[in-house]
């Protein structure tokens, strides 16, 4: 089904391209002038290109399965003549990629080994598919590439060279050879490692054994690795680095300066996240961190999905999953896709798959023991549909709204520490919650959630808090997943806002007690500024402004803020809404 699929997309959105000036080279275009008796201009090669392409696509069928497609294509590279009123094409009209092709599969040999080269008509559609995602605009190729994404699979030749060409666009390489030549330089520099990478080499040979890799594939990981290693200071191997170096050099046939490059990328933009111009630190620094920001964000996306989940700890499995993407607990073919799919997605994806996976063994759980529990997490693959796990967890990270991961909360001890850090600190995409002395200094504060809590723990005397959601309906919905726990909109209450203009000249401004106005918004189509002078016009005494996306979506739950006081009207408010609805009785 995959290549039908590549071909029914570019026959909806690249109908009219022009295949020959944005996928062929000049020098492709002379060679297959050559395949062609005469001379023609170099204008009417590239008009014969353009039809015959054209050609392709228009005769495949809108849902063609992958042997009807090929039959299509063979048809045409083939002409024959299948009626008696029929003549055979003339030899210039004819298929003119034959020769092309064998040229092509020569080049894409691997040098050690002899492969079988697929047939004429998938290595036609292969290559044009290459060509699309290699030299595709940024915009064509993230529309592109979903859609093939989602029929990939396999490790034949021809997904191969795929990989070998898409995987690397979607780390955002744009030369592939100066890399290479880098990696080169450091593997000959391997025997200068200072003390530390040695001991990290000796690390990996001991994980090397235990993994019992054949003697081709752990020479082919310790050069991946040497070269990881040396390109930067800050580079140092960590456990589970083997496994993704094993993935990297199955998907691309054993390419280890390929691996290398790759495997760079991976570690500095997806599993650490090193910040920008920080080389004299280990990633090994970060490393923790990261892991330890998302177990946070797991357990938080988990308790949105659902809360029965969250008293279920697998923290272990979850370093495992988050270390290795999935490395060691799927068949390679299975590991590939999750691979596919990590890669043209942001970190949300890896968050949202590891939830879907705990929903999927919910069930399982539900009849088992403890032991039985961890059994299923130890086999995945038995246990769950990854098929559905993986389109469940694309479809969320596109339906969630994009607030949804920001983390503005963290462990204790890991804020203290941070706060001997400052350079670190401002490398950091949150900012260190402010004491209650600092707070009660500002009139307007932001506060996550869970440090709003720990606030209103801290006061010695009891605070009212009044929640107003400054979103419409619509905006709410969109913020929720559809059908989960927290998702509902109780659409017959007053609204919020309009409560606040009744009582705008009364009850505030006389009420002697500090109230806290906690107001949610969506930041991206509200104007905050606006909606805090609105509300301090109203003479509101301490204005909270809360932070985060998961922690904000759980607060629609009534009960979320727990404290003595819960997140209801003041008294005095009570009394004036009863005395309206006598009115409205009346």
């Amino acid at each position: 089904m995959s290549l039908a699929v590549f071909f029914q997309f570019v026959k909806n959105k690249f109908f009219n391209l022009d295949w020959a000036d944005h996928f062929f080279s000049m020098e492709e275009i002379i060679f297959i002038s050559d395949l062609k008796e005469g001379i023609y201009p170099i204008g009417e090669l590239k008009s014969e290109i353009n039809s015959q392409i054209t050609q392709i696509i228009q005769c495949c069928p809108n849902n063609c399965t992958l042997e009807e497609l090929i039959a299509t294509l063979t048809k045409i590279s083939n002409p024959q003549q299948q009626e008696e009123n029929q003549v055979v094409q003339p030899k210039k009209d004819q298929f003119l990629f034959r020769k092309w092709f064998k040229k092509q599969e020569q080049k894409s040999e691997d040098m050690q080994e002899q492969v079988i080269a697929p047939q004429e008509p998938t290595y036609m559609a292969q290559l044009l598919l290459l060509k699309l995602m290699s030299q595709a605009s940024e915009k064509a190729f993230q529309t592109f590439i979903s859609k093939v994404i989602h029929f990939m699979g396999g490790s034949g030749l021809i997904w191969q060279n795929i990989r070998k060409a898409f995987w690397p666009r979607a780390l955002g390489f744009e030369s592939l050879e100066a890399q290479r030549q880098i990696v080169q330089l450091t593997l000959e520099l391997c025997e200068y490692l200072n003390a530390q990478k040695e001991k990290d080499l000796i690390q990996l040979e001991k994980d090397l054994i235990r993994q019992k890799y054949s003697k081709r594939t752990q020479d082919a990981i310790r050069r991946t690795i040497r070269g990881f290693i040396n390109q930067s200071v800050s580079n140092c191997y960590i456990q589970g680095m083997d496994s993704i170096s094993y993935i990297l050099l199955e998907a691309f046939n054993y390419d280890s300066e390929l691996s290398t490059i790759c495997l760079n990328e991976i570690y500095k933009k997806r599993i650490v996240n090193l910040p920008s111009g920080e080389e004299q630190v280990e990633i090994s620094d970060y490393f923790g961190q990261k892991l330890q920001e998302k177990i946070l964000l797991y357990n938080w996306t988990l308790q949105y999905f659902d809360p029965g989940l969250t008293d279920f700890k697998c923290e272990t499995h979850i370093v495992s999953w988050f270390s290795t993407f999935y490395a060691r607990e799927f068949s390679l073919e299975n590991v590939l896709k999750i691979y596919d799919y990590f890669l043209i997605s942001d970190e949300s994806f890896e968050i949202l798959l590891a939830c879907q996976i705990m929903l999927e063994l919910k069930s399982t759980f539900e009849i088992k023991d403890s032991e039985g529990m961890l059994s299923c997490l130890k086999n995945l693959q038995n246990n769950i549909q990854l098929d559905n796990c993986l389109q469940n967890a694309l479809r969320f990270t596109s339906q969630l709204h994009k607030t949804f991961f920001i983390l503005t909360h963290q462990d204790e001890e890991i804020c203290n520490q941070m706060k001997e850090e400052n350079e670190y600190l401002q490398e950091r995409p949150w900012e260190h919650p402010l004491t209650f002395k600092q707070l009660q200094e500002q009139l307007i504060f932001s506060i996550s959630i869970h440090d709003f809590q720990q606030l209103l723990r801290e006061q010695k005397q009891n605070f009212n808090v009044l929640s107003l959601d400054m979103r419409s309906a619509k905006e709410y919905e969109q913020a929720c997943i559809s059908g989960s726990l927290f998702a509902f909109y109780d659409k017959k209450k007053i609204n919020n806002i309009q409560l606040l203009n009744y009582f705008e000249l009364r009850g505030l401004v006389e009420e002697q007690s500090i109230y806290y106005v906690v107001a949610i918004c969506d930041t991206e189509k509200q104007n905050v500024n606006e909606i805090i002078d609105y509300l301090l016009k109203q003479r509101i005494k301490r204005l909270v402004l809360l932070k985060g996306g998961i922690q904000a979506a759980l607060l629609d739950a009534q009960d979320i803020i727990k404290f003595k006081q819960k997140a209801v009207l003041p008294p005095w408010i009570k009394v004036q809404i009863d005395e309206l609805k006598k009115k409205n009785m009346q």
